[in-house]
């Protein structure tokens, strides 16, 4: 079976519905009590959740929903200047999946105002992917989410095309539309077509009802947001930056703690990501995207061995799941195990040894 895209309204539809629930907590005790086919359909639910559902608050993230929430309120009065958002950030830094987190935000408000929303016709948000797009096929786009199997006319002029997207964003009463990799916006047809996919964006943002979120890598200096036209878009933006985050911040040990807690292990105690915070900084630098591989890969160390009798997150299963995830990556990278620090607990307080 394959995937759709999220570029069309069954594909989004599919991905916004696709949430993997968490399996219920076991101990040890109980996990070992299962049968082996319970235990495996029990490991394979972990990691199905641990891929898909994982999920921690970043304050980016807190960031860009607040954002959103508020311009979502303002551009309903507004008659023309709508305000719109821009996650921009290296790759693999997560913007089209915080983008998608907006998006599933926005279906639960659309749900709130009408639980029937869905079988009324409308259609809170739209994705689009830019993928080096030009103004006029950014614009086809848009009725072909609605409708994948219609082409519109090759010949069709721009402000036609511009004009049916309107309608159609404003028929299915259309809140958001998400334009995904948008740095890459005619990145290869020249500064000018950059520059005339900006205009139409502002276009768009004037004449339809809908907020514009904008995602792409270094999007302010992209052909088609980093000239004076493209500014004109950009400055009526919120920005969130999704950059790395540095080992001196105080957020990335929360996040390393909040991954951490996170974990569905049995009998799990959290604090063994926090205390090698440095060296797991080494490894991803200060990436959520990479911190989410390694996980995902020292859940796989703790689990594939069948003869475990606990699921601690001790140094050898981080040591092997760093060096998992540098042969995984093509780095080669070996972590030796005395690099890491373990954790010993006292009465009231787990110390790092």
């Amino acid at each position: 079976m394959f995937a759709l895209s999220k570029t069309t309204l069954p594909g989004l539809r599919a991905a916004l519905d696709s949430a993997v629930p968490r399996p219920p907590h076991l101990t040890m005790a109980d996990y070992l009590g299962l049968s082996m086919e319970a235990r495996m359909g029990y490991d394979r639910a972990r990691t199905d959740w641990v891929i898909s559902g994982l999920r921690v608050k970043t304050e980016q993230a807190e960031q860009a929903a607040a954002y959103l929430t508020r311009t979502l309120s303002h551009n309903a009065v507004r008659p023309s200047g709508r305000r719109g958002l821009i996650l921009t950030a290296p790759p693999l830094h997560g913007k089209s999946e915080l983008a998608l987190h907006l998006a599933d935000m926005v279906e639960g408000i659309a749900q709130q105002w009408n639980p029937n929303y869905r079988e009324d016709g409308e259609v809170p948000v739209v994705w689009l992917e830019a993928q080096s797009s030009t103004a006029q096929a950014l614009m086809r786009s848009i009725p072909t989410f609605f409708a994948p199997d219609m082409v519109p006319a090759a010949r069709t002029s721009s402000h036609d095309l511009r004009e049916e997207a309107v309608n159609r964003l404003n028929a299915h009463r259309t809140r958001v539309v998400i334009i995904d990799e948008a740095h890459t916006l005619a990145a290869r047809r020249g500064q000018g077509k950059g520059q005339e996919a900006s205009s139409h964006i502002k276009l768009l943002q004037n004449q339809s009802a809908a907020t514009f979120v904008l995602c792409g890598v270094d999007l302010m200096s992209s052909d088609a947001f980093g000239t004076e036209l493209g500014r004109q878009v950009t400055r009526r933006c919120d920005v969130v930056d999704l950059s790395p985050h540095r080992v001196v911040d105080p957020e990335w040990r929360t996040l390393l703690l909040d991954f951490d807690s996170a974990l569905p292990l049995c009998d799990h105690r959290p604090g063994m990501l926090d205390a090698n915070h440095e060296v797991i900084h080494d490894m991803t630098g200060g990436c959520i995207a990479d911190v989410a591989t390694l996980v995902t890969h020292l859940m796989d160390v703790i689990l594939q061995d069948a003869d475990r009798t606990d699921e601690r997150v001790t140094k050898e299963r981080l040591a092997a799941a760093i060096t998992r995830m540098g042969q995984y990556n093509g780095t080669g990278y070996i972590l030796p195990t005395r690099r890491l620090k373990a954790l010993t607990r006292t009465r009231n307080e787990v110390k790092v040894a």
